[in-house]
Order: C-alpha cells, then sequence, then structure tokens
C-alpha cells in the first residue's frame, strides 16, 4: 500500500509540472505531493485541515505551515515539540519518509524549505447588521528552516539521536539554519 501512495505521488507530482502554467493550483499540488511523500508531516487529508496547514513554493523556497497552539503547551513541551519539528523537517515524520536530502533531489529548484507553526487568534464582533462576524488572524508561534547548503553540513543520523535526547531544544536550534519563535 505505502508503495503504491509513493507511485501515485510521483504521478501527480509528474503531472503538476506539465501544468504550471495554465494551472495557479498546480504549484500547491507539486508542493504537497513533495511534502507528503518526502517528510509525511501532515497527518491529515489536505480537504480537512485549517485553511492555512498548506504547503506552497514562494520563489526557492517551500514554505510548510503547520497549526498547533504551542501558547497552551509546558515548557516541556514545547521543547519536545521544537525537537520533534526539526526532526521533521530534517529526516521526516513517519518511517517511510525519504527525508530532505531527497525533498532537494526531487526539485533541485529549491535551496530553503522552511516551516512556519501557527495557530489563529479569533475574535467575534457583531457588526451594523446585529449578526455575529468572526475574524480569524492567523499567528506564527514557531518558525524553523533549513537551506540546501546548510543541510549539506550535518549528518542526518546523528541529528536523529541528539533530537530525542531529554533537553535537546539547544541542539536543535543549531541544526537549523533559522530559528524564530513569538513564545519566550
Amino acid at each position: 500500500m505505502n508503495q503504491f501512495r509513493q507511485i501515485i505521488c510521483v504521478l501527480i507530482l509528474s503531472l503538476s509540472s506539465f501544468n504550471a502554467i495554465a494551472k495557479p493550483s498546480s504549484n500547491d499540488v507539486q508542493s504537497e505531493t513533495l511534502v507528503e511523500l518526502n517528510l509525511g508531516i501532515y497527518s491529515t487529508l489536505a480537504r480537512l485541515r485549517d485553511s492555512h496547514e498548506r504547503s506552497f513554493i514562494k520563489g526557492q523556497t517551500l514554505e510548510i505551515w503547520y497549526r498547533k497552539d504551542l501558547r497552551k503547551l509546558s515548557v516541556a513541551e514545547r521543547s519536545k515539540f521544537l525537537c520533534s519539528s526539526v526532526k521533521w523537517l530534517i529526516i521526516g515524520r513517519r518511517a517511510a519518509s525519504k527525508g530532505l536530502n531527497q525533498l532537494f533531489k526531487s526539485a533541485p529548484q529549491l535551496e530553503t524549505v522552511k516551516m512556519v507553526t501557527y495557530d489563529l487568534d479569533t475574535s467575534v464582533a457583531l457588526d451594523k447588521a446585529g449578526k455575529y462576524d468572526q475574524r480569524r488572524k492567523v499567528k506564527p508561534l514557531l518558525i524553523i528552516s533549513m537551506t540546501k547548503e546548510k543541510l549539506s553540513q550535518i549528518d542526518a543520523s546523528k541529528v536523529k539521536l541528539s533530537l530525542e535526547r531529554d533537553r535537546c531544544d539547544s541542539s536543535a536550534k543549531r541544526i537549523v539554519s533559522k530559528f524564530w519563535t513569538s513564545i519566550r
């Protein structure tokens, strides 16, 4: 079954590259396929996710938006999530994931992969007609990225070991090309 899924993903990726000019959504199809096949970050189907939880290619960067409210987590849980997200970015989330090296080989035009962990700030206001208007504002909470150059300088097998230890957050911050968080 897993091999069948990989064949389908490669087929979709191949077909989407032929229609890149005709269909504006082919970028989304290509990026979703790259992420699913190589990193396996999302655990739900795209149609079941929040509309902002997606991946897309912007220039030479593949952006992966992942929804999780880190503000509700303890310091230890946030640290564990940071380590997990760096591991997902480099090695992949699932055992069958091929990793970031393979993603860069599959899409040589890419130079950077960026993962943005976000949540939504929701507010409700009463409009002039007396109807409630729900507003949703995307709030990035953690941004990590890895460049092709930085990835070539690290050993992925050692990364996995260093990210599975307790108190691995300092290692995680050193491994990635860029690290930013809004949570202190």
